[in-house]
């Protein structure tokens, strides 16, 4: 085997260049599925060659780092904090943006989990938007409760663990296979005040717009100063940092959908500058503009 290449449970990764960087070990081991972790740095973007057997399926859970899965003439921005399911027998381009990764891969073998394969099958058929490679769902969202679960099982022992962590998957699944893929920079958090949600949803719905901490405040009802400090409490990061990100995250489906100038889709997101634009995707994504559009043949 080629030392630019790992076989791991089945599944093909050619790292290229990038093998000498990455840590892998496996969880568990667990009995009817297999569960690896990867960690890595990297100075540039790379590409790497997935390749899924027939035999297997795979649920990608992304912690640090974006990846840019490329798949059957489709292209899909997986973020941090998000997880997203891969069938077998398929082949994927996916190009790792600069910086650290972190990500763990939950695979099984189709022929010994067959109740999770029918109940796929049967999902996937009542899915409205069809199957897709990299089905995707941020961790923010409704599939929060599902990843803490997993997240809790994998610190039970193996025998406890392994059926907590099947019964997770489960859940996981549902979300990423019957609810739309959805690319999410900047999600809104469940159970907000709704004063705040009213802003964030108003945020969303024309990101173009000046959004000064000023008017928001007065949308809510507060001072600047009270908004800025529940904000913040409320969602992780600053109300400015929220503005910013929604605008990242329609620029970014812009990029990925249309071959609009970079130039045009800066404007039509409200940032002051194509470099704002430039910088903003960087620093949320790792990667720049033109990476993003980088199709690449398998």
């Amino acid at each position: 085997m080629p030392a630019l290449m790992e076989v791991t449970a089945g599944l093909r990764f050619d790292w290229g260049h990038a093998r000498s960087e990455v840590e892998h070990r496996e969880l568990g081991p667990y009995v009817s599925f297999h569960l690896h972790s990867y960690s890595l740095t990297l100075a540039r973007t790379t590409l790497v060659r997935l390749t899924i057997p027939e035999s297997m399926n795979l649920v990608w859970f992304n912690y640090h780092g974006s990846v840019l899965l490329q798949s059957g003439g489709q292209v899909k921005m997986i973020p941090p904090e998000s997880a997203a399911y891969m069938p077998g027998d398929s082949m994927a381009a996916i190009q790792f943006s600069r910086g650290r990764h972190q990500f763990e891969v939950l695979s099984w073998d189709r022929n010994h989990l067959i109740g999770l394969d029918d109940w796929i099958s049967t999902a996937q058929r009542q899915a409205p938007h069809g199957s897709q490679m990299g089905q995707m769902q941020s961790y923010a969202t409704a599939l929060r409760s599902a990843i803490d679960r997993f997240e809790s099982a994998k610190r039970s022992d193996l025998v406890t663990g392994e059926a907590l962590i099947l019964s997770s998957i489960y859940e996981i699944l549902s979300h990423l296979i019957l609810e739309p893929s959805e690319l999410s920079i900047a999600t809104v958090p469940q159970n907000l005040p709704d004063a705040v949600k009213a802003v964030a949803k108003s945020v969303r719905a024309a990101p173009e717009g000046s959004w000064p901490l000023r008017t928001a405040a007065k949308m809510a009802g507060y001072s600047p100063f009270h908004f800025s400090r529940v904000f913040k409490a409320l969602f992780g990061y600053g109300y400015r940092e929220f503005v910013d990100r929604v605008r990242t995250e329609r620029a970014v489906k812009m990029l990925l959908a249309t071959d609009l100038h970079a130039d045009k889709i800066a404007a039509d997101c409200g940032f002051g500058s194509t470099q704002a634009f430039r910088e903003s995707i960087r620093t949320y994504l790792g990667m720049v503009p033109s990476e993003l559009r980088m199709k690449k043949s398998l």
